[in-house]
């Protein structure tokens, strides 16, 4: 008792805007928040929380000198759907850092490790970002229990977008442990 992780210094605190986007009030980040978690694939709809994807990024200043695997059903044309269906009533959608995937991140919980009440229909399993991590791989946040690693490029894995805040500042994360 008294030691510093028995008190929480940022707790979260998440605002639903009632039009399937969520506001993080400590971050003043916006996410998408899924729907339709059947098991089924619908790649019509952006927004279905059972939709994987490679990572695919073709701006050489921000893929680390590899796009990934671009082509059907990659984080782009994720990305673009969704802004195309102006979604939320906003079209600058893009994906998350990984810095920015993490700071959802409940770790208090697991298999999802999120909050529900505000981002339901989350899979408990891998989520690209936006952030690279070597010529061939990105980072990704495991939203079974939280913790993230990089992967390549080529895999298929889940998507969550966010807006606001400053995008791509470090779009290289290195592992220092």
């Amino acid at each position: 008792h008294g030691q510093d992780a028995n008190y929480i210094i940022n707790p979260t605190s998440y605002t639903d805007l009632g039009n399937d986007v969520v506001r993080d009030d400590m971050t003043g980040l916006y996410w998408e928040v899924k729907r339709n978690k059947d098991s089924v694939q619908n790649y019509d709809d952006p927004r279905d929380a059972d939709n994987t994807y490679t990572w695919c990024n073709t701006n050489p200043a921000t893929n680390d000198g590899n796009a990934g695997t671009c082509g059907d059903h990659d984080t782009m044309d994720f990305i673009a759907g969704l802004n195309a269906a102006s979604h939320g009533g906003f079209t600058d959608w893009r994906m998350p850092t990984f810095d920015e995937l993490r700071s959802i991140v409940d770790y208090g919980r697991y298999n999802p490790a999120i909050n529900t009440a505000f981002f339901p229909n989350t899979v408990a399993a891998y989520c690209w970002s936006s952030t690279t991590g070597g010529s061939g791989y990105a980072w990704r946040v495991n939203f079974y229990d939280g913790y993230g690693n990089h992967d390549l490029k080529s895999y298929s894995y889940y998507v969550r977008a966010v807006r606001g805040g400053q995008p791509n500042l470090s779009t290289r994360y290195i592992d220092h442990g």
